[in-house]
């Protein structure tokens, strides 16, 4: 996520982070690709806006292009990955699907990439198979406008053994034809069930507790009898019609071609609704004058492929009526279902915020099991939240868009300001880091700690590692370069955590290959601004110059 505005950001996998983008890339490949089906890269590449997506030019130097937006990419094609879609956007005046110098040199070449790449839809700007592509989705353009385009036999040989390859791989040859739209019937209830269970976990543990002043959550019976809900989130239905702007968009689901319109969702009241009656704690209706416990204001916002979001501000209204309810009453807690960043000016005058992003049909089910206790809090921000949108890079109109910020976007620019930084997530408990070092592990590096849960209630973390190199790296901060998630700690347990930096993380771009560091720092930490152990770290054997 280069813009905290961008339409498609709710789809975008790496957050603002390469690291964090590659591992979760191996995951959603790994997986997919298990079932049969082709795992497809998308958008290679620099496709980083929706404003003008089929006319502007991306310009990155190679430093950028290696160390922050090739990294998941390349992630995913060490992973196996069948397929890479090319972009709308050119890049260095050409049209991504027609560029050599990046299908053929950067992701057939040095990256390795073996599978077939196709266009998006509409993306094809010629017959582009001399320039790395292999697939055209030509969406209905007529064969008279590829007339006169030479292409060689070889160039179509090598287009269709890297398809039909892929298919091979993924024993698509041996697939039974499906009739009617459909290979199977319905699901069992059981299996239907199973989803039902995934996907409410899933919600769950992807909620960030963001603040919890004097401990307002979790909910507890004996200190809560009544509770408000506020907000047109709150009570808000997912969508389903068509518009000449794409799939509308709602608060479970981004609009566009990655909508999703769920067979059934859970809001949020109805999900603290529920939860409330079995603790005996009673629902006041919104117009009430009735003194409440504590007050719960749903706010959210939407967006979707084709346009930027106009601000970060919430819908409807909702800042203000965080700020005027806030104004009267004390107890406030602020869930947000938003699609990425989201300016909160008001997060000093209430007592907690949690944020879900879009959390699909369990959605009120997964609010009420963080609000009451059931599963203590353990997301952590994929994404920086900004203190203004000035904190922020903005869409551009310019035909030509040149990323002069090079490295330092998102936690890693040091001239922006933010509220919650990247990695930020509270829990029910606190947590103490200790004992950090680092050894040599043959060809890696181990980074070595311990996390010790020092509170009262037993949850799970996620410690982080952030790499800062040496001068020479020209790296803007220190960076991501490890993490991972604890199994729940009981009160007073101690972890010994051990992190593996490879050659790759002690290294850096410049002059067209890889250079590994003799020594850097590592940060050991609950986010990019809560560091607790600081250390040095020396890099293993080959050190210099190296290719990866």
């Amino acid at each position: 996520m280069r813009l905290a505005r961008g339409g498609r950001n709710f789809e975008t996998l790496s957050g603002e982070d390469p690291y964090l983008g590659a591992r979760l890339a191996v995951q959603w490949v790994t997986g997919m690709q298990s079932k049969g089906v082709v795992a497809t890269l998308k958008h290679f590449v620099f496709n980083q806006q929706e404003t003008n997506r089929n006319g502007y030019d991306s310009q990155v130097d190679d430093k950028t292009a290696w160390e922050l937006y090739y990294q998941p990419f390349k992630a995913a094609v060490d992973a196996g990955a069948g397929s890479v879609m090319c972009s709308y956007n050119l890049e260095d005046g050409k049209h991504s699907c027609s560029n050599p110098r990046r299908l053929k040199d950067d992701l057939k070449g040095t990256m390795g990439f073996r599978g077939f790449v196709m266009s998006d839809w509409g993306a094809e700007h010629g017959t582009s198979i001399e320039d790395g592509e292999d697939m055209d989705m030509v969406n209905g353009q007529q064969k008279d406008q590829f007339d006169g385009h030479s292409v060689s036999d070889e160039a179509v040989d090598a287009a269709v053994t890297r398809t039909l390859a892929t298919m091979y791989k993924m024993h698509l040859e041996t697939t039974t034809k499906c009739s009617g739209g459909s290979c199977s019937g319905p699901l069992h209830a059981d299996a239907q069930q199973g989803h039902h269970v995934i996907a409410r976990q899933g919600a769950t543990e992807s909620i960030v507790l963001l603040k919890n002043n004097g401990g307002v959550l979790p909910l507890k019976q004996s200190r809560v009898k009544k509770i408000r809900v506020l907000g047109q989130a709150a009570n808000a239905a997912p969508v389903n019609s068509i518009n000449k702007g794409g799939t509308v968009a709602d608060l479970y689901s981004g609009g566009g071609s990655g909508h999703v319109m769920p067979g059934y969702h859970v809001s949020a009241l109805d999900g603290i609704k529920r939860r409330a009656s079995q603790s005996g704690i009673q629902i006041l209706d919104g117009s009430s004058e009735e003194q409440a416990d504590v007050t719960i204001i749903v706010g959210g916002t939407t967006t979707k492929e084709g346009v930027e979001r106009e601000s970060l501000h919430l819908d409807d209204g909702a800042d203000d009526l965080i700020a005027s309810t806030a104004s009267k009453t004390k107890n406030i807690v602020v869930l947000l279902q938003v699609p990425g960043a989201v300016l909160m000016p008001w997060k000093d005058s209430v007592q907690a915020i949690a944020m879900l992003f879009l959390g699909g049909q369990e959605t009120g089910n997964a609010w009420a099991s963080v609000l009451f206790g059931d599963h203590a809090p353990t997301g952590h921000l994929p994404v920086s939240i900004p203190a203004t949108e000035a904190d922020t890079i903005q869409p551009s109109s310019s035909t030509t868009i040149t990323y002069s910020e090079g490295l330092a976007t998102g936690y890693r620019n040091k001239h922006f300001s933010y509220v919650f930084p990247f990695g930020h997530g509270l829990t029910y408990t606190n947590f103490s880091y200790s004992h950090g070092n680092s050894k040599t592990c043959g060809k890696s590096v181990c980074v070595e700690f311990q996390v010790t849960n020092i509170g009262d209630v037993a949850a799970a973390t996620v410690p982080q590692l952030y790499i800062e190199y040496p001068p020479e790296a020209r790296q803007p901060a220190a960076v991501l370069k490890g993490f991972s998630k604890t199994p729940t700690l009981q009160p007073g347990q101690i972890l010994p955590v051990v992190l593996q930096l490879t050659q790759r993380d002690l290294s850096y771009w410049e002059s067209g290959s890889w250079k590994q560091v003799s020594v850097a720092t590592a940060h050991v930490g609950a986010s990019s601004a809560d560091i607790r152990l600081s250390f040095p770290v020396s890099s293993p054997p080959s050190q210099g110059l190296i290719f990866l």
